[in-house]
C-alpha cells in the first residue's frame, strides 16, 4: 500500500470514527465540533461525503394501523427522500433529522 493510500485511508477513518461518535451523542454538529476542537465546515464536507456514499434506510413505523394513501415526502438537499405516512412518530424524525446534521432551529 502506498503512502498516498495509506494516508487518505487514515483520513476517511478518522472522519467516520468522529461522525459516529457524532451521531451517537446528543450533541448538535457545532457543538460537538466544538468539543473536540474541529473545524465545522470540514466536518460537514466529510460527514456530506461520508453519508452519502453510505446512505442508511430508515424506516419511520407508524403510530396507527390505519391505511393511508396520503403521505408527506421530504427531500433533503436532493439527496435524502424520507416518505412520512399518516401517524408518523415526530421524536423519531426529529432524532432521525438530528442524526443527519439538519439543525431545525
Amino acid at each position: 500500500m502506498s503512502t498516498k493510500s495509506h494516508s487518505s485511508e487514515n483520513r476517511v477513518n478518522y472522519w467516520q470514527n468522529h461522525i459516529s461518535n457524532w451521531q451517537e451523542s446528543q450533541l448538535t454538529q457545532s457543538d460537538y465540533c466544538k468539543e473536540h476542537n474541529l473545524n465545522r465546515d470540514l466536518f460537514s464536507r466529510w460527514k456530506t461525503r461520508l453519508l452519502k456514499t453510505n446512505l442508511p434506510l430508515v424506516e419511520i413505523p407508524q403510530k396507527t394501523n390505519t391505511p393511508s394513501n396520503h403521505y408527506l415526502e421530504l427531500i433533503i438537499h436532493d439527496q435524502i427522500k424520507i416518505r412520512l405516512e399518516n401517524g408518523y412518530d415526530t421524536n423519531l424524525l426529529l432524532s432521525l433529522l438530528k442524526s443527519l446534521g439538519i439543525d431545525l432551529c
